[in-house]
């Protein structure tokens, strides 16, 4: 849900001043809330696992310029 609708949701639920309106318009604020931060750390992970292959990759090269590597 976009934070527009969040908005237009609470504005309404404000008028109609129904509990449950109201409370069902901040549970989707939160939602929208959750889902930024859960696109935000899987962003991060993505970076993660970036790094983690040229680690390997340097790892690897090290191995073969040292002579250790298996044939």
């Amino acid at each position: 849900m976009s934070p527009q609708n969040t908005e237009k949701e609470m504005k309404k639920a404000n008028k109609v001043a129904g509990a449950e309106a109201k409370r069902r318009a901040k549970a989707a604020k939160l939602r929208t809330k959750a889902a930024k931060i859960r696109m935000q750390v899987n962003r991060y992970e993505r970076k993660i696992v970036a790094l983690h292959r040229k680690i390997a990759d340097i790892e690897r090269k090290a191995l073969i310029v040292s002579g250790h590597a298996k044939r």
